[in-house]
């Protein structure tokens, strides 16, 4: 069943951070010192999106960097996932640091804040930060994080849409990313890339579609004064529950069809 589908749609795809970490250790060393010249190495960035029967929507992160100096450090202090919680719970599964002398820690308790993003954001968008202080981290620590968002709802607030953008590659060096979108086999999607060079596939089991795209060795991104939008630098896919632009505008009129029947009082007022 959904309840099932939920605990377990991210398990072919987590990876085991001591093998991770031993692979980028397995690297020869100029390739490591390149690599390790800037704040950040991520060696694997997982993202998972399982779309149930209902129509709704769960998401599995799964991300290890490693830190090179104290910028590497500061930037990670502080993890938050947004999410909207009148229709969605988060889960951090793991916030954990293995230093350089072998030893390991583990952030605390998550916490959850209201998302500060301008004055009266909060008025449009009921969305909050659910969040994990990271330990001390010093250069040479090896970091995981991963987290699950899963939907509170018995259905999609949105019928059958289904509609997500993913980025590759960013402003560290990412050894391996991959995106995986798991479909029922009767909900087909349609996917777009832009700039993407990696691997994809479509395979099918247990009644289900899996979507798969993934790269390797992605340089980081150069970050330049007055530069262009970042989705006009790198690569990207995109993928939706409509092919054409007629299907999602005869989803879109079914969705706001009531925003404009009027109700009785306000006949009676006009």
């Amino acid at each position: 069943g959904e309840a099932a589908q939920e605990a377990s749609f991210e398990r072919p795809y987590t990876l085991d951070l001591s093998q991770t970490i031993a692979a980028y250790k397995a690297r020869p060393e100029a390739e490591r010192q390149k690599l390790e010249s800037g704040p950040l190495v991520i060696l694997a960035n997982i993202s998972v999106a399982n779309i149930f029967p209902s129509g709704n929507t769960g998401r599995y992160v799964e991300q290890i960097f490693r830190i090179n100096n104290d910028n590497g450090a500061t930037s990670l202090g502080y993890y938050p996932v947004t999410y909207d919680p009148a229709t969605e719970q988060v889960r951090f599964l793991s916030a954990h640091v293995v230093h350089a002398d072998g030893s390991s820690a583990d952030a605390p308790e998550a916490d959850d804040a209201l998302l500060q993003q301008s004055v009266g954001y909060e008025t449009f968008y009921n969305v909050r930060n659910k969040y994990v202080t990271m330990p001390t981290m010093r250069a040479g620590d090896f970091v995981e994080i991963a987290y699950r968002v899963l939907p509170t709802t018995l259905e999609s607030l949105y019928g059958d849409y289904f509609g997500d953008l993913d980025t590759f590659g960013g402003t560290a060096p990412t050894l391996l990313q991959k995106y995986i979108v798991i479909s029922p086999a009767n909900k087909p999607l349609y996917s777009h890339t832009v700039r993407f060079t990696g691997q994809q596939s479509k395979t099918s089991r247990d009644g289900q579609t899996i979507y798969e795209w993934s790269a390797r060795d992605l340089p980081a991104e150069l970050q330049e004064p007055l530069a262009v939008p970042e989705i006009e630098r790198v690569p990207y896919v995109s993928v939706s529950a409509f092919q054409t632009w007629d299907q999602f505008a005869a989803w879109y009129r079914h969705l706001i069809r009531d925003t404009f029947v009027m109700d009785t009082e306000l006949k009676d007022t006009v």
